[in-house]
């Protein structure tokens, strides 16, 4: 009786744990997106959105990535502060991201004829999740992440036979940004293998206005980005430099990496494999190659590939037979993976596996309410206030006109406040020359113009955060 009562509850346990731990996985991974750190370059677009609205000077950079930006436009049009704004945002896109690997998941096991238990999507989730560099950008309030968002629903219906809607969702997926055309040679490979006569006898039908739409759509295109896409092209010069990010990546996700290019192989050179897994090793050499050619392989750039890039690896995943011993034996071999990335991670980069955004929230809470009871503007480099008067200027190592834009508007004195952070701080010691000269510092770096010195109140923040330390260059 008692070996029955232990196998019960082993049994009970087992059950448990299969139910739950996919919900555990959802709210524990939404959880850890919304409160991460939020990179500089997150900030941009969150805070420049709102120039879609009536009344605001229309920022032109936002046509680089039209539909990424009409839908943060949104959220200024609901009443909130600062802080709530932001944490919304990293909130949705959160969900966002979970989703997109969930509906990329479920599209890889509809499409293989795989039996998609919730303890073989527990495995899936440790294979993509827990590999670092996803797990540290799935949630990122980026185009790349948007984009992402959109293919992995395509796929989706797209395995569900629903073409309409397949369709449609390839269309937001490349509206969502001008970069979001390195996904149209994986969304056509796909498309056209399941819908070749369905898109054949449309085109036959159409085949004017499909031309005249596709021909004006691509001048649209160009026309207003014209400027950023000479930008991408000179980033080419250095195409052999390998950025540090890319490095890190290689390096940290090697053992992932390899399998997934051995498995691609051979996928393709089997003879009497199916055809969508055919696909799949086209579709992560190809995605493996965007990674490594682009000189501006940045941490959200790879993450949004990596689903395409690590396939192959799922695929074999899901084709295993289900059995207690082979979930051993995977368990296994994913700890040690996950052991190794991580090890390498912290040892050999000094990484952290989570940051908060806690004392950005503090910060942003503290000075916002400042700026807005006193009406002042402020200058950072970034924007990390969306709801507050920026100052407009990005600041990038790469982009010669956008920092020149930048050093016109520190010099032009437009600006009440200048807070100092890694972006600003690019300048070096042009930045504290002119600050000397021309502003006041009423906390560690936050400069006042000398002028408005006496006439306002400054609050002084309950916390000690300086800005140079916690708005940096990360991703």
């Amino acid at each position: 009786m008692r070996i029955n009562s232990n196998h019960l509850l082993k049994q009970s346990l087992f059950k448990i744990v299969k139910q739950f731990t996919p919900w555990l996985a959802f709210v524990g991974l939404v959880c850890y997106g919304a409160f991460y750190h939020i990179s500089s370059s997150e900030f941009w677009p969150i805070t420049m959105s709102k120039t879609w609205l009536p009344g605001e000077i229309f920022e032109y950079s936002m046509l680089q990535k039209p539909l990424f930006t009409l839908f943060l436009a949104i959220f200024h049009a609901i009443p909130l502060n600062d802080t709530q704004h932001l944490l919304l945002l990293k909130f949705i896109f959160s969900l966002l991201g979970f989703f997109s690997i969930y509906f990329f998941v479920r599209a890889l096991s509809i499409f293989t004829n795989s039996f998609f238990s919730k303890f073989k999507l527990n495995f899936l989730f440790l294979l993509t999740i827990l590999t670092p560099t996803l797990l540290n950008n799935f949630f990122r309030i980026r185009a790349d992440q948007l984009t992402l968002f959109f293919v992995s629903f395509f796929l989706y219906f797209l395995s569900l036979k629903k073409h309409k809607l397949s369709i449609f969702f390839s269309f937001l997926a490349l509206l969502t940004s001008i970069k979001s055309i390195i996904f149209l040679p994986l969304i056509l490979i796909f498309l056209f293998n399941n819908y070749k006569s369905y898109l054949y006898q449309a085109a036959k039908r159409n085949i004017l206005f499909i031309g005249l739409a596709s021909a004006s759509i691509l001048v649209w295109m160009i026309a207003l980005n014209i400027g950023s896409l000479y930008y991408f092209i000179g980033t080419f010069n250095n195409q052999f430099t390998i950025n540090n990010y890319l490095k890190k990546f290689l390096l940290v996700e090697f053992p992932f990496l390899l399998i997934s290019i051995i498995l691609s192989i051979n996928f393709l050179i089997r003879k009497n494999n199916n055809i969508f897994f055919k696909l799949s090793g086209l579709a992560s050499i190809y995605s493996t190659l965007l990674i490594l050619l682009n000189p501006q392989s940045y941490p959200f750039y790879i993450s949004s590939l990596l689903l395409f890039a690590y396939g192959p690896l799922l695929i074999w995943v899901l084709n295993k037979q289900q059995n207690t011993s082979y979930y051993i034996k995977l368990f296994i071999i994913t700890a040690a993976v996950f052991i190794y990335s991580y090890s390498i991670k912290i040892k050999t980069y000094s990484d952290e596996i989570y940051r908060s955004n806690t004392e950005q929230i503090i910060f942003i809470d503290q000075t916002s309410s400042w700026l807005q009871e006193n009406t002042l503007t402020y200058l950072d480099g970034m924007g990390t206030m969306p709801r507050q008067h920026f100052i407009r200027c990005f600041v990038s190592p790469n982009d010669d006109l956008s920092n020149s834009s930048c050093r016109d508007m520190m010099y032009s004195q437009s600006s009440d406040i200048i807070i100092i952070t890694q972006r600003l701080a690019y300048f070096s010691q042009e930045i504290f020359s002119f600050l000397e000269k021309n502003y006041s510092q009423v906390e560690p770096n936050i400069w006042i113009k000398n002028n408005l010195k006496n006439k306002i109140k400054f609050t002084p923040r309950t916390s000690n955060i300086k800005p140079i330390f916690i708005f940096d260059f990360e991703g």
